[in-house]
This record gives C-alpha cells, structure tokens and sequence, in this order.
C-alpha cells in the first residue's frame, strides 16, 4: 500500500473552526511581534544543533513549511507565530 505525500482537504468542521479563528482574531495586530523584535537578542548560529553524541535535538529547517501559507487543517493562531524573531536563522 502506498502513502500520499499530497494534503488532505480539511474535515468540512476543522476548516469551519479554523475560519472562526481568522475571524475572532486580530492577525493585522502585530503590537506582540514588535515588541519581541525590539527584544530580540539573536538566533543559533547553525540550523542544526547537536546533543553532545551528535544526535539532532533542534533542526530549524524542519519549520521551512511555515514558510507556505497556512492550509486549511492547521489553526491559523500557530502559523501567526511564524515571523517571531528567533525560528531560524533564515529570518534576521
């Protein structure tokens, strides 16, 4: 049996749910994303970052998909996190 790397649609209730997110909440405000900017005191040198035997414990790359726009089976409230300062090194 072969697995489909292609998204799913949404359940027509997640899509519902996630749109009363858009429409409750504030994502033009970004008051919080200015703040953490101001604060903001750098981001790890390398993407990958090891444990002491070498084993990844943090990949910053493996977030690159939130580089997409946010489909419609994940809340839009994790993808506002997106442009945080800090969640990779790609965004200085």
């Amino acid at each position: 049996m072969s697995q489909s790397t292609e998204p799913r649609a949404a359940e027509p209730a997640i899509a519902s749910a996630d749109q009363g997110v858009r429409d409750r909440s504030a994502f033009d405000d970004t008051r919080d994303l200015e703040d953490a900017r101001r604060g903001f005191m750098g981001t790890a040198r390398q993407s990958v970052i090891p444990d002491a035997d070498g084993r990844t414990v943090w990949d910053l790359d493996a977030c690159g998909f939130l580089d997409r726009d946010c489909p419609d089976t994940a809340n839009p409230s994790l993808w506002r996190l997106n442009p945080w300062p800090g969640r990779s090194p790609r965004r200085r």
